[in-house]
């Protein structure tokens, strides 16, 4: 072989080999260039970065469970911190016993470690505590798109709602996404509407409990734009 075609085929060898490494080798990434490149990470590693960084506020609401609690139902619940700031974390799904906290302006892991404090402290021994926050939830709580609707809650709890255009809400729909609401009389919730013709305000009421106790959809209101819900205060009479 030829000295010519010898360098040839050492140069052809060597740029393959540069070919394949660009096509399957990752790239080492220097801490110079690390937050450029967490710019292509998937959407979702990215709103789990988010979440974990932000300063929790009120109305965020979050996803709760305890590893070990002892009750049949494994869903997580929702808990909702209200514009005080404070958090309601049940003690069990099946128990109306709760510890409370203030929320507003901590993170992610700062909230678990102290909700496992208190939890530890009085009902278990070592739980595993998984809080997350449910951006979707929250971001119903905040300002929707053109054509959306707003409903208004008050009484035990205030916020609103903002139900986009093409989704439906129900009353209990709502009363579930304002989260834990211990001291709520959910036997009798009101719903107060505008009639646009008249512009008189009708009053409705609907015993909520029984109706997620029952899980009957069809006695389950559907919500307008322009509702004003009332959740109530539980009274007790000595």
């Amino acid at each position: 072989m030829t000295r010519p075609l010898l360098l040839g085929l050492i140069l052809g060898l060597l740029a393959g080999r540069v070919t394949g490494q660009n096509a399957t080798d990752p790239v080492p990434t220097s801490p110079a260039t690390a937050s450029s490149a967490t710019t292509n990470a998937p959407a979702g590693q990215l709103e789990k970065l988010d979440a974990e960084a932000r300063d929790l506020k009120p109305g965020d609401v979050l996803r709760f469970g305890i590893e070990q609690d002892p009750s049949k139902a494994k869903l997580m619940q929702l808990v909702d911190i209200t514009e005080a700031g404070e958090a309601l974390f049940p003690v069990t799904k099946e128990s109306d016993s709760y510890v409370k906290l203030n929320a507003r302006g901590k993170k992610l892991a700062d909230l678990r470690k102290e909700v496992k404090t208190l939890l530890d402290a009085e009902f278990y021994h070592d739980c595993t505590v998984k809080i997350d926050l449910d951006r979707i939830r929250r971001d119903a709580l905040l300002a929707g798109p053109e054509n959306s609707s707003k409903v208004t809650v008050f009484g035990v709890t205030t916020g609103s709602v903002i139900i986009r255009e093409g989704e439906t809400k129900t009353l209990t729909d709502l009363v579930l996404q304002m989260g834990q609401l211990p001291r709520a009389d959910l036997s009798n919730v009101k719903i107060r509407r505008l009639d646009p013709t008249t512009q008189r305000e009708t009053i409705s009421v609907h015993n909520v409990r029984d109706l997620l106790k029952r899980g009957d959809r069809s006695k389950d209101p559907l919500l307008q734009d322009g509702d004003r819900v009332e959740i109530p205060e539980k009274t007790f009479n000595f």
